[in-house]
């Protein structure tokens, strides 16, 4: 993430918000505009036909005006069913109350202390730019070095196509796990699993006694914990390590061939094949 630069479009404040262009105004605008666009358009088709000595169109062709007319009712009755479902409600996992030195919350590109600790004015600052969305506020958070946050304001962006970012969320998106509570625990438990195997080929799972291992060890553990795919039996198998839990996740192997194969951008050839770094090696 970054914060803005010189040169980028300004943020509206809350109270401009209110004011200044939305989406309603837009597709006012826009009406407006359609309006205009399907008089010139009528006159223009009228002149056209008046020329070549025909007052009439063919019936499967709709003329411009009805058709500008269709497509803003399609857009409006859209936007008022998207609007209709309401903001997502949301809540958080309790690990910004829970620890008072934000050690469990996002704190990238903010000063740290020598012990990793963030410097809670900077967190301050950077919480104060989230509740008001002011492109002022986000201006004056307080940053730890040449590092800057990527598009810290594109959450407040609006978006005129699909539902607005506020209608996305909980139960479909979850809380994310707490740093203290055994999802994270095992998460790690994943990390460290992969870091072991890291010089075992995919391919090799099935003969690898590490992976077993890895494996054995995941199926033990409550489904509540280990979230990852098991089989038809409840047991986690080599094959079936690090994989997601969506569907077809689990079909073919690790890797998608379509990362094997060449591919080009343009006509500018792409290998994809990465050079690795050898094995053995403890980084």
């Amino acid at each position: 993430m970054r914060v803005a630069e010189k040169g980028d479009l300004p943020m509206m404040d809350e109270k401009d918000s209110i004011k200044g262009p939305n989406r309603r105004y837009f597709l006012g605008q826009l009406s407006g505009a359609a309006a205009t666009l399907a008089a010139g358009a009528l006159t223009s088709s009228r002149a056209s036909a008046e020329s070549s000595g025909s007052g009439t169109t063919d019936g499967m062709v709709m003329p411009p005006a009805g058709r500008l007319k269709q497509v803003m009712d399609m857009r409006m009755n859209e936007a008022i069913q998207d609007a209709g479902a309401g903001p997502a409600t949301n809540v958080n996992n309790g690990d910004e109350a829970l620890y008072p030195d934000k050690g469990g919350s996002f704190t990238k590109g903010l000063p740290h202390n020598q012990w990793g600790q963030v410097n809670l004015a900077a967190y301050s600052s950077l919480k104060t730019a989230l509740a008001t969305g002011s492109f002022s506020d986000f201006e004056k958070i307080a940053m730890g070095g040449t590092r800057t946050l990527n598009g810290p304001q594109g959450g407040l962006a609006f978006d005129l196509e699909a539902a607005d970012n506020v209608q996305f969320g909980q139960p479909q998106v979850p809380p994310a796990p707490t740093i203290a509570g055994p999802q994270s625990a095992t998460e790690l438990l994943e990390h460290y699993w992969a870091s072991l195997l890291r010089d075992v080929a995919f391919t090799d799972y099935g003969a690898s006694s590490l992976a077993a291992m890895a494996a054995q060890e995941l199926s033990g553990l409550p489904p509540s914990y280990y979230t990852g795919p098991r089989n038809s039996s409840g047991q986690v198998t080599p094959d079936l390590l690090f994989r997601g839990g969506f569907p077809g996740e689990t079909l073919g192997p690790y890797i998608s061939q379509f990362l094997l194969i060449p591919t080009y951008l343009g006509a500018q050839p792409i290998g994809q094949q990465q050079v690795t770094y050898l094995p053995g090696i403890d980084y």
